[in-house]
């Protein structure tokens, strides 16, 4: 688990902001408070509840319990669980600690019989089934009611002194019935004052499972409005230079903005944090050469763009990566102009337009979004299909925006095709 001190996507004003929520709601009335940090997954969220842990360990203002729902979906039902996270609260007034054991275990032993016929077996397989009602049934769910109610009771005194931070991780990784679950039973069993739950997940994915379990017709905002008093988006305003400052490798004096068009590339495919360090350590093992002389070897600013690229779509697309980035390119021998509509180029981006990938494509087929780092490198990668000046002129202008003048000022000698690519093509393979 990451520190604070090694916090590169500097979330300390957001932690800041967060103890000052805390601080200031969660005790109106006799509600307590419900709150979503809403990222998608690989965004930092587990992180950023640890640093919450850790923030709040230096200045004591919170009590803190830690439930990861997917690691305790054990039980169909998340109630014991819960309790069972509830029950290692810590206090130096043992006889406080000790209501809230026995609270939580005599709601537990007060769960009727047909509830806990069923609680046991993970799955929602049955392993003891039901076959008849208990004629005590009514009574027993009577106890129960009572149970839960005085268990409030004990929670309620207890975070007096004192609010409680329920933290919730995960959530959006159980199935969608689960989920749901889980969202009830917090709302039933801590809907007190001073105990705050704050739910670390994908929004969603939680409106996929809401639909899944009501119909695309459940009206997701009016149903999450019951359980959730307050929704807050997990900043990514230090996302790019946190991304970039994971790129090793060196293009010369072209490095920063190499650099900074891999991010955009991967702002493109809407890749969260977790998805951009796993394909720049990649990137970063087949770009990190030492030269002949012993020094960090220095690329064309164009090889690691090429080398991202080939990793993307080996992680997103299988089989477009089977097809046009794992056998070896065989070089042109003929002289003759090739219509661009008949070029193994236009193949390729027509199977990459149905594909994961096609976000990236698109935006280097677009002239309006070029910058001159793309223009340049789309040339580039041209040449790595085949020699770009085999290709009609014209048809490249009118198709990719790409004038004469420009190859001319941009592109390589046709000897350097096809070794570059078949040498990219060759080093991602080293992490099938």
């Amino acid at each position: 688990m990451l520190k604070l001190t090694e916090d590169k996507l500097d979330r300390r004003k957001f932690i800041s902001d967060l103890f000052l929520l805390f601080e200031n709601f969660g005790n109106q009335g006799n509600s307590g408070f419900t709150m979503i940090i809403n990222g998608k997954y690989g965004s930092g969220k587990t992180t950023l509840l640890g640093f919450i842990n850790e923030q709040n360990q230096q200045e004591q203002k919170f009590e803190i319990v830690n439930y990861n729902a997917w690691e305790n979906n054990l039980f169909d039902n998340p109630l014991i669980p819960i309790l069972y996270e509830i029950s290692k609260l810590k206090k130096k007034d043992e006889n406080v600690i000790s209501k809230i054991k026995s609270g939580a275990l005599k709601v537990i032993k007060a769960l009727p019989k047909i509830i806990t016929g069923t609680l046991a077996n993970a799955h929602c397989v049955d392993l003891t089934p039901i076959t008849e009602v208990p004629e005590n049934i009514f009574t027993e769910y009577d106890q129960y009611r009572t149970s839960i109610v005085e268990f409030r009771e004990i929670l309620c005194d207890y975070c007096k002194d004192k609010k409680l931070l329920f933290l919730v991780d995960e959530l959006d990784r159980c199935l969608p019935e689960y989920q749901i679950k889980v969202l009830e039973t917090l709302y039933h069993l801590f809907e007190i004052p001073n105990l705050i739950v704050v739910i670390a997940l994908d929004k969603q994915q939680l409106d996929c499972a809401i639909k899944d379990r009501f119909g695309d017709a459940q009206n997701t905002l009016g149903y999450l409005s019951k359980f959730i008093n307050y929704q807050i988006d997990l900043p990514d305003n230090n996302r790019a230079q946190f991304v970039q400052s994971l790129m090793k490798f060196r293009a010369g004096t072209d490095t920063a903005l190499v650099k900074e068009f891999i991010t955009k590339l991967f702002d493109t495919m809407n890749y969260s944090v977790r998805d951009c360090q796993r394909i720049v350590n990649e990137v970063n093992l087949i770009c990190n050469g030492i030269n002949q002389y012993g020094e960090p070897q220095n690329f064309y600013y164009w090889y690691p763009i090429l080398i991202s690229i080939i990793i993307i779509v080996k992680h997103s697309d299988d089989a477009l990566y089977k097809k046009w980035f794992y056998v070896q390119k065989q070089d042109y021998y003929s002289n003759e102009i090739i219509k661009y509509r008949e070029s193994p180029l236009y193949y390729f981006f027509e199977d990459a337009s149905k594909s994961n990938t096609a976000p990236i494509f698109n935006y280097l087929k677009n002239p309006n979004q070029y910058d001159g780092i793309a223009q340049s490198f789309i040339i580039h990668f041209i040449n790595a299909f085949l020699p770009i000046s085999l290709l009609d002129k014209n048809e490249l202008e009118e198709e990719l925006g790409i004038n004469e003048t420009a190859i001319k000022n941009l592109s390589y000698e046709r000897t350097r095709y096809p070794f570059s690519i078949n040498q990219a093509i060759e080093k991602a393979k080293l992490f099938m």
